[in-house]
């Protein structure tokens, strides 16, 4: 742990006591959070186009379910 980071902490536990140590992210969702309905495409590719290329894949998302999605957005798993 680097000097700057230990004076941080120890700044943030004079201040907020116990709480000033946790991470001011906690209980947030993350940067990279795919949104729900990203999500839920991305499970109706796995469960039905599982064996189509992204662009492929992003057209038949388009045509037979009306979703818009890059061929670019993938999901990893």
């Amino acid at each position: 742990m680097g000097v700057r980071q230990v004076k941080r902490l120890a700044k943030g536990y004079r201040e907020r006591g116990a709480e000033g140590m946790a991470s001011g992210r906690r209980g947030k969702p993350p940067n990279n959070a795919l949104g729900v309905g990203v999500r839920q495409a991305l499970s109706l590719v796995r469960a039905t186009y599982a064996d189509f290329g992204p662009t492929f894949a992003a057209e038949k998302l388009l045509e037979e379910h009306g979703l818009a999605l890059s061929r670019e957005t993938r999901g990893s798993g």
